[in-house]
């Protein structure tokens, strides 16, 4: 959970974070496709869908909500 924390600070700081929407960790990959940081859009926005078709996987993901 800290390196997904980390990936959406550094994105909101405007940080080059595009190498994370292919992270290892899938929490890392949502919430740097999140930030308003240039990353790639196409690949963002397919990390975020992904996300979002298994809602239950991805609440799994934080377990402080």
């Amino acid at each position: 959970m800290e390196r997904a924390s980390a990936a959406r600070a550094l994105g909101m700081w405007g940080a080059e974070i595009s190498d994370l929407l292919a992270d290892s960790g899938p929490a890392v990959c949502v919430c740097a496709a999140l930030g308003p940081a240039p990353v790639k859009r196409p690949h963002a926005l397919a990390v975020l869908l992904d996300a979002l078709r298994d809602p239950g996987t991805t609440d799994s993901w934080f377990p402080v909500r």
